[in-house]
């Protein structure tokens, strides 16, 4: 579970850094665990998605599964803020883009072996992708018709697309990621965090402390 919560994690405060403008996209998420270990918190996982919002001077993203972190980058200010929600208790972090450590799989230095295949989500032709990431082989459904993330090294930026679709497996489990909304050149003012007054924001990089 750790693992696969740290490649999200990864996943979610990287892909802040796209470069497009008024980009919407939503996913479900599902996910099926493979250890007794971990079935246990499928229950925890109902409900889980991922919201994403970039526009050319910030990025947005909500990630929701069995928890909330919500991540926005502003990139002219090289800012980034992280909010963790755990059972109704918010940890705000802040900090500089610089500060993010990167300790995810670099699903960038594996190869695709891309297919004849197609299919329409969202009203979109997409094309299939595989790769082999630690052994396990992960699905991507992309579209040509949305650019890719540039310089992205969580998500796959070989695609000659957004993946619309993406089935993700490690050792612990499938995850499945099914995007729901994608827009282009849509209002995205209102995917913002707003810092209530007088709460506390720690630094970023206290994210990487090991707690006593």
């Amino acid at each position: 579970m750790q693992k696969l919560v740290s490649l999200l994690f990864f996943v979610a405060s990287s892909v802040v850094v796209l470069a497009q403008e008024g980009l919407l996209v939503k996913y479900d998420i599902d996910s099926e665990f493979k250890t007794e270990e971990n079935q246990g918190m499928e229950f925890l996982m109902e409900g889980s998605s991922m919201t994403i919002a970039s526009s050319a001077d910030r990025g947005y993203v909500k990630l929701v599964m069995g928890f909330e972190m919500t991540t926005e980058v502003k990139k002219a200010a090289n800012e980034v803020t992280m909010v963790m929600t755990f059972f109704g208790n918010d940890m705000i972090y802040q900090g500089s883009l610089d500060s993010l450590r990167d300790d995810s799989t670099n699903v960038n230095d594996a190869p695709f072996e891309f297919k004849n295949e197609t299919k329409k989500i969202l009203g979109y032709k997409c094309k299939k992708a595989i790769q082999i990431v630690d052994g396990f082989e992960n699905v991507y459904w992309y579209t040509e018709d949305i650019k890719n993330p540039e310089e992205v090294k969580e998500l796959p930026s070989q695609l000659p697309g957004m993946a619309l679709e993406m089935v993700v497996e490690t050792v612990e489990g499938i995850t499945t990621f099914t995007a729901t909304v994608a827009e282009q050149k849509t209002d995205i003012s209102s995917y913002t965090i707003v810092i209530p007054e007088g709460a506390e924001v720690l630094p970023i990089e206290d994210l990487y402390k090991t707690p006593e």
